[in-house]
């Protein structure tokens, strides 16, 4: 009786393997051409939706041409200002035009009599 019962049961085994075979098989194929490609999708998109966007590129060429425009401006303010100031400390030198039609001073002032030709002032 046991090797009977041990018989069929290695023929029920086969039995059961010979049936489920094919469809293993056939539902393998199933899942691999309908259900894979709509996984592979689905994850595909969820992992689009979490990825953090990529950091921006600053563009640094409109901040230097701002600060070169600025630096520019203020130059030309401080050269305006300096030409300023020094045209209303320089002296004033009003002399009759000659024949030849220049301008010579006749009289030099007396803040500059002391000094020589590249304005150092002597003493004594």
């Amino acid at each position: 009786m046991t090797s009977s019962a041990r018989m069929a049961a290695r023929k029920g085994i086969v039995h059961a393997r010979i049936w489920a075979a094919p469809r293993l098989e056939r539902t393998g194929q199933t899942l691999e051409n309908q259900v894979a490609p709509r996984m592979a999708a689905m994850l595909s998109a969820a992992a689009r939706r979490i990825e953090p966007p990529p950091p921006r590129r600053r563009r640094r060429w409109p901040v230097l041409a701002a600060g070169l425009v600025t630096a520019a401006g203020l130059s030309a303010t401080a050269a305006y200002l300096l030409k300023r100031r020094s045209a209303a400390n320089a002296p004033e030198f009003s002399a009759p035009a000659d024949a030849t039609g220049t301008t010579m001073p006749t009289e030099v002032p007396s803040h500059l009599a002391a000094s020589d030709a590249n304005g150092r002032v002597r003493t004594g």
